[in-house]
C-alpha cells in the first residue's frame, strides 16, 4: 500500500509540474503580448492536448474561463 502511495503522489507531482509549465508559458506569452489564437493553440498542443480538446475550449467560452482560473490557481 505504501508503495502505490508513493507512486500516486509521484504522478501527481508530474502533473502539477507540467500544468505550472504550461501556466509559465501562459504568462509568458500573456506579457509578450503572443496571446493570438494560433499561439494558444499550438501552446496547448505542445502540452498533450488533442485537437479537439482545443476547439473545444475554443467553441465553450465558460468552460475555457474554467481552464484558465483552474490553471491561474496552480
Amino acid at each position: 500500500m505504501n508503495e502505490s502511495y508513493q507512486e500516486q503522489m509521484k504522478e501527481l507531482k508530474e502533473k502539477l509540474d507540467k500544468d505550472e509549465q504550461v501556466k509559465r508559458e501562459y504568462e509568458k506569452q500573456l506579457q509578450k503580448g503572443e496571446m493570438s489564437l494560433a499561439s494558444v493553440c499550438k501552446s496547448l498542443q505542445s502540452h498533450e492536448f488533442v485537437e479537439s480538446d482545443v476547439q473545444r475550449l475554443i467553441n465553450n467560452e465558460k468552460e475555457l474561463n474554467d481552464k484558465i482560473r483552474q490553471c491561474e490557481r496552480l
